[in-house]
């Protein structure tokens, strides 16, 4: 026989592997593994069972997969709902003997949150933001999806690691979900401060899993940043109209178009910034509101003050603020001064006169005008010569700037139709609708020019026969262009080319007198004079005619001769060859025998004869002639009648009585041959006696 030993059905064996990363998301597999005695014949019953939620039994996200003593869990993807406590079961029953066996393995699949994603936006992206402006800061949180199992999203917010809550400007939200496993929460600022919101913002996050769900980690913190600064905005566009007022009080008409002005000041701010932007004015420091007008879109702001009219009470300082207020913020505050003047009416001031330039007939004045008095004003300039010109004249008028906030403009005025080389004064005159202002009297003296007219009236006032003295009027005072320094007189003498000399020294003296010197008596000259100023010479006289005087002649009467017969003798001659003048007459003197006796003859007697003479009669002549100034040298001729028979000598007789008769003239004998002949020479011997012819008559015969 043989011992059969029955012996109890052991337990099965179990044995559960592991392969995977127990992080969701990932892949996993739980593999139970079961052994049973060998030859038996009962397959071992295998049962997967899970635990999430303590004390209650949970679904397994996957279908058992059996495989002969092996089931396995396959997860494709964990999810934290896989997490929990898994218990493999296995029984063995062998229903024949009604035993039954059984065993277990437990394996727990803990799964943390993952570290969610965390992201920090803010609707303004810049660095430096404007205070006043609104500001959302998003902190978006992103939860894995293979998250399933229930959460709690909580948000920290810190500015510069101080815990931010929620304030009257500051409203923390959230935070909320926005879609499936999305979370978000903001930070809303109705205004940002420049002293308060600068900073580093944390969104400090934590996701932690329900209670419930112990095999559910919480998840590891995760935060995000955002950095910027918030600075004070500017005010753009600030700007004042006009930069400064001058206005009128109204008195005249003219006042009327500048007493009515506005004053507008305007700016703006950035259109982010949340608070009003204030544009007003303060007149001396006290607001003006009863005359402004104020325009705002919003972002632009205009404030306008009208005046319709200007009093006194108007003057004084006008503050244009322009002024953002923002809480927890510095005020923005911007101001511009502008001072408003209403000038009193009142007449112009003096102008200042800045420069004078001449030219002969012209004269520009150039001035500035300090400030407008009150109303436009109109300039023109009285003027006087100190010669040509003894009556007070008016420029043409030029108008000044219609802008009476000017100063120091500058004007000039022209006069024209002026003399060169005149000295004129003048004054500056300006007008407003309330009265004139002159300047003092000044002086200009316009350019020399070249004379443009002659010497007036050249005549000789003397009528010396070797000198004249020339005599004129200086040019019309209108013609000299400048001061005569002298003149130009040139000469010639009887229409030759020769000129006279030394009559140009009067280039160097103004006088209008000159003595011409070593002329020659009664010639005719023709000079011309001409005026000479800085410039230079001008034009001549049409010409100066003059003629010295008639002067005695320079030399007797030429050609002198005697033609003589035995009573008279003819005188010849010609006229000197330097008359000096006109030969009124001749003087022929004749000197016979002591006695002179002179014959005045006409001056176109050019032969004469005296008939007073005898035959042979010794004369002495002389010749002169005369022109008004009277006789001149004289030529004298010797000469001699032609002889001629002379009278009968006279015999010397005494009274003789011969042959009985007396006679009373009869010659003495000397002896009874001889006569004595005796007589006296003729008492006209008519003649030089040469010889004596004595003729004797006797018994008819003839004796010489």
């Amino acid at each position: 026989s043989t011992d059969v030993v029955v012996e109890d059905l052991p337990n099965p064996e179990v044995v559960t592997e592991v392969t995977g990363l127990e992080i969701p998301g990932e892949p996993y597999n739980f593999t139970c593994i079961v052994t049973v005695v060998d030859r038996l014949i009962v397959s071992p019953v295998i049962e997967w069972s899970k635990e999430s939620v303590i004390g209650e039994e949970n679904d397994i996200s996957v279908y058992p997969m059996r495989y002969k003593d092996q089931l396995s869990l396959e997860f494709e993807v964990l999810n934290t709902f896989d997490a929990g406590k898994y218990t493999c079961d296995s029984t063995v029953t062998v229903t024949e003997i009604s035993v039954t066996v059984s065993n277990s393995s437990v394996e727990v699949l803990e799964l943390q949150i993952p570290v969610p994603s965390v992201e920090v936006t803010r609707t303004q992206e810049y660095d430096n933001l404007l205070a006043g402006s609104t500001l959302t800061i998003y902190c978006d949180i992103d939860i894995d999806v293979n998250v399933d199992t229930p959460f709690n999203v909580t948000t920290t917010w810190t500015r510069n690691d101080t815990v931010l809550v929620s304030n009257s400007r500051v409203t923390i939200i959230g935070p909320y979900s926005t879609d499936f496993n999305g979370y978000q929460s903001r930070i809303e600022f109705s205004t940002l401060s420049s002293t308060m919101d600068s900073g580093v913002y944390t969104c400090d996050v934590s996701v932690t899993s329900d209670s419930d769900y112990l095999y559910v980690i919480d998840a590891e913190n995760e935060d995000d940043t955002t950095t910027f600064t918030v600075i004070d905005p500017e005010i753009g566009n600030f700007n004042v109209e006009p930069d400064n007022i001058l206005s009128l009080e109204t008195s005249c008409p003219a006042s009327l178009e500048y007493d009515k002005f506005n004053l507008s000041c305007m700016a703006s701010k950035p259109e982010i910034v949340i608070p009003d932007l204030e544009v007003f004015w303060l007149h001396n420091g006290v607001e003006r509101i009863d005359n402004s007008e104020v325009t705002n879109n919003g972002t632009f702001v205009m404030n306008t003050l009208i005046f319709t009219t200007s009093t006194a009470d108007d003057t004084g300082n006008y503050t244009c603020v322009a002024r953002i207020q923002i809480p927890n913020s510095s005020n923005i505050y911007y101001s511009v001064t502008i001072i408003v003047i209403i000038r009193a009416a009142r007449p112009p001031v003096i102008i200042i006169i800045i420069e004078i330039v001449v030219t002969e007939t012209t004269a520009t004045i150039t001035f500035t005008v300090p400030e407008i008095a009150y109303t436009p004003e109109m300039y023109y300039i009285q003027y006087i010569g100190q010669e040509l010109q003894n009556v007070l004249r008016d420029s043409t008028s030029i108008n000044g700037t219609n802008d009476i906030t000017v100063i120091n403009a500058t004007y000039n005025i022209t006069l024209t139709g002026l003399e060169e080389a005149n000295t004129y004064e003048f004054s500056v005159i300006s007008t407003n609708c309330i009265g004139n202002a002159t300047t003092e009297v000044m002086e200009f003296t316009t350019l020399s020019a070249l004379p443009a007219g002659p010497p007036i009236n050249c005549t000789n006032t003397t009528f010396d026969p070797r000198t004249v003295t020339l005599e004129w009027r200086e040019p019309e005072r209108a013609l000299q262009n400048g001061e005569i320094s002298g003149y130009d007189l040139r000469c010639l003498m009887d229409g030759s080319d020769i000129p006279v000399p030394d009559v140009n020294s009067t280039q160097d003296n103004p006088d209008t007198i000159y003595t011409i010197p070593v002329l020659t008596p009664f010639r005719s000259y023709d000079c011309w004079l001409a005026p000479i100023n800085e410039i230079g010479t001008g034009p001549n006289t049409t010409m100066c005619v003059f003629m010295t005087a008639q002067d005695r002649p320079e030399d007797p009467p030429q050609d002198f001769t005697a033609t003589d017969t035995t009573v008279s003798v003819t005188f010849s001659w010609n006229p000197p060859t330097i008359p000096n003048g006109i030969i009124t007459k001749y003087n022929l003197t004749v000197i016979t025998n002591g006695t002179s006796t002179s014959d005045i003859l006409n001056a176109d007697t050019e032969n004469f004869i005296v008939s007073r003479f005898v035959p042979y009669q010794e004369y002495n002549a002389t010749i002169t002639a005369a022109t008004v100034a009277g006789y001149g040298p004289i030529d004298n001729i010797t000469g001699r009648t032609n002889p001629d028979i002379s009278s009968p000598v006279i015999l010397i007789t005494i009274p003789n009585r011969v042959r009985g008769g007396n006679f009373n003239n009869t010659l003495p004998s000397v002896n009874s041959t001889t006569l004595n002949v005796t007589w006296m020479p003729p008492l006209t011997p008519n003649g030089f006696i040469e010889y004596y012819n004595t003729q004797c008559n006797m018994d008819a015969s003839t004796h010489s």
